[in-house]
């Protein structure tokens, strides 16, 4: 059994049980600039390239694996990257208890575990609660926020974004 790890990675990773009720995000990043969620950040090729490449924009990771997470935030925390953080954690549960609705500019999710197996469906992000619960939190009702838009390379998951009629709205932009 691997030691726990002793690098402080704060701020750039922080896990669920770190935070307590609804994140402020001026307070959480210091600024009040648009922020965008990366689900399932994995080792944050995304999020450093996109918080490097837009500085006036903040980037939260969201990801499960606290190996990988913890790796992204070592890449962040070299670059001391203000605008980037990562959360070690189930991205649902970050959604339902921490992310005020509407409160984000876009949400990424590239690349999910498809996990195949039938027994295995439950593991699955994309979902039709799932996406209810992402389109809540980027999508105002009068448009969706662009961005939002769900597309994957996965067929099983690109029905959801042609069927959701909440992320038709942006389809045009893509």
């Amino acid at each position: 059994m691997r030691p726990p790890p002793t690098e402080d990675l704060a701020p750039w990773f922080l896990t669920l049980d770190d935070l307590d009720g609804v994140l402020n995000w001026s307070e959480f990043y210091g600024n009040d600039h648009p922020v965008e969620l990366d689900i399932g950040c994995g080792r944050g090729l995304f999020l450093v390239n996109s918080a490097t490449a837009h500085p006036e924009t903040n980037y939260c990771g969201i990801e499960i694996d606290y190996r990988e997470g913890r790796r992204t935030a070592r890449r962040l925390k070299k670059r001391t990257m203000a605008n980037a953080r990562v959360l070690g954690g189930d991205a649902r549960v970050a959604l339902e208890k921490l992310v005020k609705p509407r409160s984000v500019a876009a949400v990424h999710v590239y690349f999910p575990d498809p996990w195949w197996k039938r027994k295995h469906r439950r593991r699955r992000i994309f979902n039709d609660e799932f996406l209810e619960l992402v389109a809540g939190y980027s999508c105002t009702e009068e448009n969706c926020i662009p961005g939002a838009m769900s597309e994957s390379i996965f067929r099983p998951y690109g029905t959801w974004s042609i069927t959701m009629p909440i992320f038709m709205k942006n389809r045009s932009r893509t």
